[in-house]
C-alpha cells in the first residue's frame, strides 16, 4: 500500500469515527484482525487526536480467557469508550465488555463516513504532549499497564535511532510481529513513515511455521 493511500483510507475511516460522535483525546481500543485495517485505524485515530490501544485478538473472547481478560481491563483502566474492531468480532466483543463501551464495526465507518466528494475536515492538530498511543506492558509481574507513548517522545525516539544507526529513506525494513507488540508500531512502522521508508510485514503465523521465510524475504526485498 502506498503512503498516499494510506492517507486517503485513514481520512476516509476518521470522517466515520468523527461522524460517529468521537471527540479528540477520547481513547479508541483497536481489535483488528486484519494488520492493513489496523495500521488505517492507527492513522485514523493518530489525524483525529483519539489515542488508540492495539489489543491482541483473543482466540476466544469468553471471560476466561487470559488475552480477552486483558483487554476488558485495558478498557477499563483507559476509560475507553469506543472499540473499532473488525465486523466478525462485533457479536463477542458486545457480549465480552459492558454495555458503556460502544462496539464499532469497520463497516459501520464505512456507512458513517463522509460522501466522497465532501471535503475532507483538517486533522487535530496535537500538542508535544498529547497522547498518540497507548503501548500496553506484557503483564508478566501482574495486570497489564498502559504506557502513554506521547508526540514529542515518538519523534525524539525515532530521530535518535536514525542518527546513531545511520537510518535513511533507502531503507527497507521487515516486521513479523504482531501489533500488539511495541516493535512493530514504534521501532517499525512510525519509523517508516516519519522517515519515508519501504516496509514489508509478514503474518506471525506463518513466519512461526517456516522460519526460513524471513530470510527468504530479507533476501527477496534487500531488508
Amino acid at each position: 500500500e502506498s503512503y498516499a493511500s494510506l492517507r486517503a483510507e485513514a481520512g476516509r475511516m476518521l470522517g466515520g469515527l468523527r461522524a460517529l460522535g468521537l471527540a479528540p483525546r477520547a481513547v479508541v481500543a483497536l481489535q483488528l484482525l486484519e494488520p492493513q485495517l489496523l495500521l488505517r485505524a492507527v492513522w485514523a485515530c493518530a489525524l483525529g487526536g483519539f489515542p488508540s490501544v492495539t489489543i491482541a485478538v483473543a482466540p476466544k473472547l469468553t471471560p476466561q480467557n487470559a488475552v480477552a481478560a486483558k483487554l476488558v481491563a485495558a478498557v477499563a483502566h483507559l476509560g475507553a469508550r469506543h472499540v473499532l474492531a473488525s465486523d466478525a468480532l462485533l457479536a463477542p466483543l458486545e457480549q465480552l465488555l459492558p454495555a458503556s463501551v460502544r462496539v464499532l464495526g469497520v463497516s459501520t465507518l464505512d456507512a458513517a463516513s463522509v460522501k466522497p466528494d465532501t471535503p475532507d475536515a483538517p486533522p487535530f492538530e496535537p500538542c508535544a504532549e498529547d497522547v498518540l498511543f497507548y503501548q500496553l506492558t506484557s503483564g508478566s509481574t501482574g495486570t497489564p499497564k498502559a504506557v502513554p507513548e506521547r508526540h514529542s517522545a515518538v519523534i525524539a525516539h525515532i530521530r535518535h535511532s536514525a542518527q546513531d544507526c545511520g537510518y535513511t529513506q533507502e531503507d527497507v525494513t521487515l516486521n513479523w510481529l504482531p501489533f500488539d507488540h511495541v516493535v512493530p508500531l514504534l521501532t517499525y512502522h512510525m519509523a517508516d513513515v516519519y522517515l519515508g521508508r519501504a516496509a514489508v510485514q509478514l503474518p506471525t503465523a506463518e513466519v512461526i511455521a517456516d522460519p526460513l521465510l524471513w530470510l527468504r524475504t530479507m533476501a527477496e526485498h534487500r531488508v
